[in-house]
């Protein structure tokens, strides 16, 4: 399980990706999606299931991995916009603003 710090940094990484003008959009996608995977979870199940609890199961876990995604990149827009306003308001670049958040987000996590 990744610490907090690690997904922060994770974060950080996603946010720097969106901003990079010099890819296409489909880059950053790509490039976003190899940064914060989906998670993967793994199930021991000691007694066979019928096929059908099987699907299932198979069903939830991707309906869950597909949740996770849209929820991250609806975040990661949201986020993305609002490092613009700020930087148009405070008349910092992004890379100013996403290097001050992440010092102040590892100030803040300690030795997390």
């Amino acid at each position: 399980m990744p610490s907090s710090r690690e997904l922060v940094q994770e974060w950080i990484a996603a946010l720097t990706i969106l901003g990079d003008s010099s890819l296409t959009p489909r880059e950053r996608t790509d490039l976003v999606a190899q940064v914060i995977p989906p998670p993967t979870l793994e199930v021991r199940i000691s007694t066979p299931l019928p096929s059908e609890d099987m699907t299932a199961i198979q069903d939830a876990f991707s309906q869950a991995g597909w949740l996770h995604s849209r929820k991250t990149g609806v975040h990661l827009l949201v986020e993305n916009q609002l490092i613009a306003w700020l930087s148009g308001e405070t008349g910092e670049t992004r890379e100013q603003i996403l290097q001050r958040l992440a010092l102040t987000l590892d100030a803040q996590l300690g030795d997390d």
